[in-house]
């Protein structure tokens, strides 16, 4: 990432100390604590998110202070934690900040009313930059890359065509990506996506507590030139969740939507979802 815009970024990056990250149900935040784990030695996946629950490892079960040591990746939330995402996250310039947010939208402005003015890239994107990782050296790789989250379509947009280059070269500083995408079509790209199959999620079982997926993370791993853990650790369901999601163009703030709200992420312009904590029964 260019100097000037790291700076704008929450310094708590750069810590060394123990955290959990929370993994969440796609490739884009896998290999998202993936390249956090291989830069950070003493932040590992502790948690799992989808949009029905939060689920826990057992041996931080009854840690105090949860909050305080989680980092969620690919997760916009709402309640000051610490997260990397690539989300909009605002309906105004006067809206809400998580403080603690890593996310290219947050640090040039970008709210639900300059929608097209967003970071169309992926988290694992984000998180590579930050830590300066060499790009994968293969031409594949590198577009493999690009396919994560379809960072490589804003390029064929005559909409978000300006904005890609923007993030890619001005703020990521991975102007060699950007080069990528003129030799190849649009075409190419999806080739890439079928051929790893890389839009596979990642879901929770409740039968033996353990997540499972039918990405070939070992093979993509390989691609992209960096070795992919999964979490092989048992899960307990520890958060109920409710997903909400419709117009919020009648709203100043996004802490208005639901006092439950936990995380939240604009689709498209006055559009947004979320997911919603369902009360515990008595």
């Amino acid at each position: 990432m260019k100097e000037f815009y790291l700076q704008k970024l929450p310094k708590w990056y750069k810590n060394d100390s123990e955290s959990d990250l929370v993994l969440s149900d796609d490739l884009d935040s896998l290999i998202t604590v993936n390249v956090l784990q291989k830069v950070k030695k003493n932040w590992s996946v502790k948690y799992f998110y989808d949009f029905k629950g939060v689920y826990i490892s057992p041996e931080i079960y009854f840690k105090e202070y949860k909050a305080q040591n989680r980092i969620w990746c690919d997760v916009s939330v709402v309640n000051g934690e610490r997260c990397f995402d690539n989300h909009v996250n605002r309906l105004n310039s006067n809206d809400y900040i998580n403080p603690n947010a890593i996310n290219p939208n947050l640090i040039t402005n970008v709210t639900n009313r300059n929608y097209t003015d967003k970071y169309c890239g992926s988290s694992a994107l984000l998180a590579w930059s930050i830590y300066n990782l060499p790009l994968p050296k293969s031409e594949e790789g590198k577009m493999l890359l690009l396919a994560i989250d379809s960072t490589f379509l804003g390029y064929y947009s005559d909409k978000f065509r300006s904005r890609n280059r923007f993030y890619l070269c001005d703020v990521l500083g991975l102007e060699e990506l950007y080069a990528v995408e003129q030799r190849h079509s649009k075409q190419d790209f999806f080739n890439i996506i079928d051929k790893y199959e890389i839009k596979q999620k990642i879901s929770y079982n409740n039968e033996n507590k353990q997540l499972e997926t039918d990405l070939d993370y070992k093979t993509i791993g390989r691609v992209l030139e960096m070795d992919l853990d999964f979490p092989e650790t048992k899960f307990e369901v520890w958060r109920i969740l409710k997903t909400c999601q419709g117009d919020v163009s009648n709203f100043n703030n996004i802490r208005d939507l639901n006092k439950r709200l936990v995380t939240i992420a604009f689709t498209r312009r006055n559009i947004a979802k979320g997911s919603i904590l369902v009360p515990k029964s008595k």
